[in-house]
This record gives structure tokens, C-alpha cells and sequence, in this order.
């Protein structure tokens, strides 16, 4: 009996683990995700934001969506640089340049395939993600 509730608990403890390890990298991409949602919901001055999303046409589930965010604004510069570089461990692969007035960066995720882009000069943004659900062929 003892055996049994041994496997039991140690099989719990795995499952508990991947889903967190999952969930660790979803929220990163989430806490991204939400910061640009924010900004463009309250905002109510001039941007450049497009969101388009392509569907499955027989189970109209999303295959993929492409986020594009460009606004001069030195508040959301720094809250992306600053989530960018937060999220940065998480990613699969990533590429960062930065100098005195400019930064760039590409973090990218394998499943869902993600790539996030984000330049900053001075206050201008220019943020970019292209999301791919389909699983690899």
C-alpha cells in the first residue's frame, strides 16, 4: 500500500512540475502580452497598433497572430526593456543589442512558437509578435 501511494505521489509531483515549468513560460510571454494590452486599451493617444489573426478554416481554431505596436513614448520604452530583460531566461533563444540612446531584442519560444521584437530609440517603440500554434510538420 505503501508502494502505491509512493508511485501515486511521485507521479503527482512530475506532473506538478511540468505543468509549473509550462506555466512559467507562458506567463512570461503573458506578462509581455498584458503590458502591450494595457497600453493600447488605455491609451488615447496617436499609436500604430495592428492585431491580425489567422484561423483554421475547418476548426476555425487560431493557427496564428501577429501583434505590431509603434508609439513614441518613454514610459512603455522602459516597461518593455525592463520585461524583456525580466523574460529574457525564459526564452528559447534570444539576441539583444544595447547602447546609450537604443536597445533591441529578439527573444524567441519554441511551443507555441513565439518571437517577440522589440527596438526602442529614445521614447520611439516599435514592438512586434508573431505567435504560430500549428505544431511542427
Amino acid at each position: 500500500m505503501n508502494a502505491v501511494k509512493s508511485k501515486i505521489v511521485t507521479a503527482v509531483i512530475a506532473i506538478v512540475l511540468l505543468l509549473g515549468f509550462g506555466a512559467g513560460q507562458a506567463s512570461a510571454q503573458e506578462r509581455i502580452d498584458n503590458l502591450i494590452s494595457r497600453f493600447v486599451d488605455g491609451n488615447s493617444g496617436t499609436i500604430s497598433y495592428r492585431s491580425v489573426v489567422k484561423r483554421n478554416s475547418s476548426t476555425h481554431e487560431i493557427e496564428k497572430r501577429v501583434v505590431e505596436l509603434s508609439v513614441s513614448n518613454k514610459e512603455l520604452s522602459r516597461q518593455l526593456i525592463e520585461a524583456f530583460e525580466a523574460e529574457k531566461g525564459t526564452a528559447d533563444g534570444m539576441e539583444i543589442n544595447r547602447g546609450s540612446s537604443y536597445y533591441t531584442a529578439t527573444l524567441v519560444w519554441s511551443f507555441p512558437r513565439r518571437i517577440y521584437e522589440l527596438s526602442v530609440n529614445g521614447s520611439w517603440v516599435s514592438f512586434s509578435a508573431v505567435t504560430d500554434y500549428r505544431k511542427e510538420q
